[in-house]
């Protein structure tokens, strides 16, 4: 009886060693494919980055205005869904501040509010790059001749804190020189402040101007200044 138990643990010892052998070859097997795929799929990402970042870096420090702008909206698409490389940040960073296009300027901080939303650990610190940019005045001139002036006016806001990304030159525009807002909590004094720089240097009266709906194609960092020929 007992050597009856004795084979019948025997026999069932080799059972289990026959299915333990391909059970284990078959999770080594597993585990390493499992390895591989998780370093090409780290490889793919990382290859991913490279590319977006090469690719965007390019566009956004091209010439071409419609270039820009799409990069920069092609990097806010990345950021809200956290894909965006950390590279890029003081990109977009120095084309809140500098760029003299308005709606690339205005695209950069959206782009830019969208990585501290995806990524928390990133919020803090974007948070405080946003509040830190100085307050934005595009200025726009009717004709050329105004330009010399507007070059003093652009100097004189810089000198009191503002940035002034650039001056352009536009066929159209408002009767009288204004200074355009469009945040009425967040703007106003500011508003008042660029008007008063403007009228004690040209010598003329200069209205701020809230224009309202624009709040969502534009940011609180941005104003106008409006200058009109012959006043």
């Amino acid at each position: 009886m007992k050597n009856d138990s004795w084979e019948k643990a025997e026999i069932l010892s080799k059972i289990l060693g026959a299915l333990a052998l391909p059970l284990l070859l078959w999770w080594l097997s597993t585990s390493y494919s499992n390895h591989q795929k998780a370093i090409e799929d780290k490889r793919i990402a990382a290859e991913s980055s490279a590319n977006r970042l090469t690719t965007l870096l390019k566009s956004l420090s091209s010439d071409n205005v419609r270039e820009r702008q799409i990069a920069v909206k092609t990097a806010e698409y990345f950021a809200k869904k956290d894909l965006l490389p950390a590279d890029l940040i003081p990109v977009l960073l120095e084309l809140s501040i500098n760029d003299p296009n308005k709606s690339v300027s205005s695209d950069a901080i959206n782009s830019l509010a969208a990585v501290g939303q995806a990524n928390k650990s990133l919020q803090p610190e974007i948070q405080q790059a946003l509040a830190g940019l100085p307050d934005r005045v595009y200025i726009h001139i009717r004709e050329e001749s105004q330009r010399e002036d507007a070059r003093k006016i652009s100097q004189l806001l810089v000198e009191n804190g503002f940035s002034v990304p650039g001056i352009e030159r536009l066929s159209v525009g408002p009767t009288n020189t204004e200074v355009r807002y469009f945040f009425p909590d967040k703007q106003a004094n500011a508003a008042k402040k660029i008007a008063e720089i403007v009228s004690k240097q040209t010598g003329i009266a200069v209205s701020p101007i809230l224009l309202k709906g624009f709040e969502n194609k534009t940011n609180p960092k941005q104003y106008e200044l409006w200058i009109v020929p012959g006043e």
